[in-house]
């Protein structure tokens, strides 16, 4: 998820730099913002990684993409580049925050199988990996919460929890400005949950509209659009 996050950033910020002060404002605008929620999506997936004992390593030498290059969540149907702002950019940005709903011809078929090789994506050569390929960034997330729930509650079977980790590495509001939401520490099964949540709604909606839950701003597809 870390990896997701981070590919998203480069592309956004090129296409923000490569406008001319000044010029284009409401774009630049927009883009700025949604660059700045994707910073924050990273350090939440950061801080669910640290709430369940991990270690957030950004500097480890398969964490970034080399573009071009698909989503690390498998999405093997368009490929990311670094690009000025363009229409043809803003093609590709529907593609990465595109809702999570599936078309029709897809509908009922779960994971979607990699028809590529494992090795174009930020997830790199690990064989755990070659089954992952889902159809947006919330099916992914969907997924990272069903895990999630399910972890959790086979460690509660077994009379402990899977939130291990040290509350001191948790990274809060203070951290966090100049965008939509809001940093929170995830401590337990609900922060984690919630955490997922704002990520999913800030980038495609709430499910059932365009807007996010909390603050009722559009979500970045329809910003986007």
């Amino acid at each position: 998820a870390m990896q997701l996050e981070h590919a998203t950033i480069p592309p956004y910020l090129t296409a923000l730099y490569s406008i001319k002060p000044g010029v284009n404002r409401d774009a630049a605008q927009v883009l700025r913002v949604i660059v700045v929620e994707e910073m924050l999506h990273l350090t939440i997936a950061a801080n669910i990684l640290n709430a369940i004992g991990g270690t957030p390593d950004l500097t480890r030498p398969d964490f970034a993409v080399n573009y071009p290059a698909s989503l690390p969540d498998g999405e093997t149907d368009f490929k990311v580049s670094i690009q000025a702002f363009s229409r043809e950019a803003l093609a590709t940005f529907l593609k990465i925050e595109r809702p999570a709903r599936r078309p029709e011809h897809l509908a009922g078929k779960g994971r979607i199988q990699r028809k590529n090789s494992p090795h174009i994506t930020a997830l790199g050569s690990d064989p755990r990996h070659e089954d992952l390929h889902f159809y947006s960034i919330g099916e992914f997330y969907s997924a990272i919460a069903d895990g999630v729930k399910y972890l959790e509650a086979e460690a509660r079977r077994a009379g402990t929890t899977i939130f291990i980790g040290d509350t001191f590495r948790q990274i809060t509001s203070e951290y966090y400005y100049s965008g939509g939401g809001a940093l929170f520490p995830v401590t337990d099964l609900k922060s984690a949950l919630e955490a997922i949540e704002l990520i999913m709604e800030q980038g495609e909606g709430d499910g059932s509209g365009i807007y996010d839950d909390d603050e009722h701003e559009l979500a970045h597809y329809y910003r986007f659009d």
